[in-house]
């Protein structure tokens, strides 16, 4: 299955009701969720592998850039405030200490500098390529949703 076909799928089991707190799920830009009191929160998630969306000799900066990126765009696509995010990283052994260290400051500093930063996350090892999953969080900006 291609993304769209899978984002069906997903889409296809989700029960007509939900659990009532979803108001906007698969298929958005991002995630809303209703929260208890009247608030909501937007939540997204985007996942970035080297040799599909970076080549492998990417330096590790611009690779944390682009992973930061990738997610808080889908909070902007909704015109939502950054709150926070959470970095999930899975690096192949073959990368060196100084690379990793380049690689996780520059997603801090990324979280940082557009207003969500870094709470929390998991690594992980194991695979050939490195991966990186950005999760954010934000609220309604000053003029609400999109």
């Amino acid at each position: 299955m291609d993304e769209k076909e899978i984002i069906h799928f997903i889409r296809s089991m989700a029960s007509p009701g939900g659990c009532g707190c979803v108001e906007a799920g698969p298929g958005d830009d991002a995630a809303v969720v209703g929260l208890p009191g009247g608030s909501a929160v937007v939540l997204s998630t985007d996942m970035v592998i080297e040799g599909t969306h970076f080549p492998a000799a990417t330096a590790p900066g611009k690779v944390g850039v682009k992973a930061v990126g990738r997610a808080l765009s889908d909070l902007a696509a909704m015109a939502a405030k950054p709150v926070c995010s959470l970095a999930a990283l899975c690096i192949p052994e073959g990368k060196s200490e100084a690379y990793q260290r380049a690689l996780c400051r520059s997603i801090h500093r990324e979280s940082e500098r557009f207003g969500a930063p870094l709470a929390g996350g998991d690594t992980g090892s194991g695979s050939e390529r490195l991966m990186i999953t950005v999760t954010v969080m934000g609220v309604a900006g000053p003029g609400g949703l999109l």
